[in-house]
């Protein structure tokens, strides 16, 4: 038990400040009240700043955090939702037809003999695309099938213009160039075709007439004779007129040519 009071009054001993020594000589010591006075003013001050810094440093990476997550990301979620509200749109929208199908109706209209509605199709492809050749070709077809051999003739120009190697299209004015006596004008443009596409058997047949027609026999027996081996699946009656034409002009008859006609344009 001594030993615990020894402690306890060493103990409060230690807690008691020196008592000022009032000898001459000796520094006078700083009263412990005044000392604790004056740490409790600094005390606030340094506290208050502390925090201040604290608030700015959590604002910064806040601002910092919002700059370049949250509004980063704000953006990434707006754009699905604006391509979900397109494809809303766009579903309520009357479907597209797209040029392919609409040249399968203008072909099967055509088949039918239906050739202003075919004539009407060809001219919405066209709309569409300005640029195609083959929907040009077809128009003049179509016009040529009316008997407007003039707009026929417009329109394989233009598909023309657009791809000057489109074989069917040089064909198909050279034959109508042909039916208007412009002779030379024809042979250019199905040479032309043969260059292009030299197994285009229908280019050959009508060379073979016009040659047939400018009285050149040997040049005409020679491009009929070649139609005939590129066309294997001919009709018999078309075969037999046309080998009975051959042996005309190889007998050196004189007889005019007759009107001979193939599936081609």
């Amino acid at each position: 038990m001594s030993i615990i009071l020894n402690a306890l009054k060493k103990a409060e001993k230690d807690r008691i400040p020196p008592v000022a020594n009032n000898d001459q000589g000796s520094a006078p010591s700083i009263p412990f009240k005044a000392v604790v006075s004056d740490s409790k003013t600094k005390q606030p001050v340094t506290t208050w700043l502390s925090i201040l810094i604290i608030v700015l440093g959590l604002a910064a990476t806040g601002w910092f955090g919002y700059n370049h997550f949250f509004k980063k990301s704000a953006l990434t979620i707006k754009k699905p939702g604006l391509e979900q509200k397109q494809s809303a749109t766009n579903s309520r929208q009357p479907a597209k037809i797209f040029p392919t199908n609409l040249k399968t109706e203008a072909l099967t209209l055509f088949a039918a003999g239906n050739y202003d509605a075919s004539l009407a199709k060809w001219d919405e492809i066209i709309t569409n695309n300005p640029n195609d050749a083959e929907a040009y070709n077809n128009l003049g077809v179509v016009y040529k099938k009316l008997g407007q051999k003039e707009q026929a003739m417009a329109a394989y120009t233009k598909a023309l213009e657009i791809n000057p190697e489109y074989a069917q299209a040089l064909n198909n004015l050279g034959a109508i160039k042909m039916e208007l006596q412009a002779e030379e004008e024809a042979v250019q443009l199905f040479n032309k075709a043969i260059e292009v596409k030299p197994d285009y058997a229908d280019a050959h047949f009508h060379l073979a007439l016009t040659l047939d027609k400018a009285g050149k026999k040997e040049e005409a027996s020679n491009q009929y004779k070649m139609f005939l081996t590129l066309n294997q699946n001919i009709e018999q009656n078309l075969k037999v007129q046309i080998e009975t034409r051959i042996q005309t002009l190889e007998n050196g008859e004189q007889q005019p040519v007759t009107t001979i006609t193939t599936g081609g344009q």
